[in-house]
């Protein structure tokens, strides 16, 4: 499953039917587990909230449903930014960094974020970008999930070798 697939989908209590929101952002652990969805903000001034992964209940083609409201948190009382690692988010955002292999080769940029199949929290890869010319002459590539990697500020930072383990992507229309 793409993280850009759950990224915009709405959010729906099963027992109202209401809509509460939209996923803006997925967290994730430092063993690379999906934690929780991060709710936009529906006003000005309000804190965001989250959603524990635990509490999701499914991730249709349409929507995440959850069971109530009753599960919502605010971000600021349950998550510390600087402890997870976030997919969207323009300060801890993995979306958009480099991939460089310890000896300095860059494999791309990171587009989107692999999670197991059938809602599962285990990151598997990430698809790379070599750009928008490249993506539609080359297409994109997967690199999987590495035993040593490093988020840095500017970088993710893979072992020397990782370019060998890169697999294309293949597309369905």
């Amino acid at each position: 499953m793409k993280s850009n697939h759950v990224v915009g989908l709405s959010v729906v209590a099963i027992d109202t039917g209401k809509h509460i929101g939209q996923v803006q952002d997925i967290i994730i652990n430092q063993q690379w587990y999906a934690e929780g969805v991060i709710l936009d903000s529906k006003r000005w001034f309000t804190h965001s909230k989250w959603i524990a992964w635990k509490h999701i209940v499914a991730i249709g083609d349409d929507a995440l449903t959850i069971p109530s409201e009753e599960v919502m948190e605010h971000v600021e009382e349950q998550i510390e930014e600087n402890s997870y690692i976030w997919i969207k988010n323009e300060q801890a955002r993995l979306a958009g960094m480099q991939v460089l292999t310890t000896n300095g080769r860059s494999l791309g940029t990171i587009e989107d974020v692999y999670l197991e199949k059938n809602m599962g929290k285990k990151v598997t890869g990430f698809e790379l970008s070599d750009g928008f010319l490249s993506d539609l002459q080359d297409g994109r590539k997967f690199l999987p999930l590495m035993d040593e990697i490093n988020v840095g500020e500017e970088a993710v930072i893979v072992p020397a070798g990782s370019e060998h383990t890169v697999k294309e992507v293949v597309t369905t229309l």
